[in-house]
């Protein structure tokens, strides 16, 4: 602190002994001087802290824009796996709140649609405290092909219980065990 204090008496010293030779023209002439280049300098100083600020800003700013365009596709992401999983509990919601007739009507349909002959159902209603199940006998002659289409296009919610084959003629009897739940 000492050296700081010794050297700008030194500076201050020096100065004064060089604006005492000046006359007045060359004094003023002098703070002209000094007052345009101490502008200047203050000037440039403000004009470089006010341009970095301004740098440091953007790059903020362009920091922000790139987090909140993220954030977007964030959230488009996850409302669309949202919709995705609402489609999804939908369509099993409407699985379980199918009723007996909905469901023996599809079976009827799928078996119109693999063109099986001789078809007989028999029905058994089964109650429990929180549930019903009904278990099926399907009686049908059909091909091979067939029975395994039939069975890939059954609902998730319908299970096999039992399969029984037997050749007849070119084809075959086929006995099948169903089960399905309703809620």
């Amino acid at each position: 602190m000492k050296k700081l204090i010794y050297i700008c008496k030194k500076i201050f010293d020096f100065l004064e002994n060089i604006l005492i030779r000046l006359s007045s023209r060359e004094y003023k002439l002098a703070l002209i001087l000094s007052f345009i280049f101490g502008f200047f300098v203050v000037y440039f100083s403000m004009f470089r802290l006010f341009e970095n600020k301004d740098m440091l800003l953007n790059d903020k700013l362009n920091s922000l824009q790139l987090k909140i365009q993220q954030n977007k596709n964030d959230i488009i992401f996850a409302q669309q796996d949202i919709n995705a999983s609402l489609k999804i509990n939908d369509n099993k919601f409407k699985q379980l709140k199918q009723d007996y007739q909905t469901i023996l009507n599809l079976i009827e349909k799928k078996l119109l649609l693999i063109k099986a002959k001789s078809v007989q159902i028999q029905t058994q209603r089964y109650k429990d405290k929180y549930f019903t199940y009904y278990e099926l006998n399907l009686n049908f002659i059909s091909d091979f092909n067939s029975l395994l289409s039939f069975l890939q296009e059954l609902d998730l919610s319908i299970k096999v219980k039992k399969i029984e084959l037997e050749k007849y003629e070119n084809k075959l009897k086929i006995t099948l065990n169903l089960i399905f739940p309703l809620v």
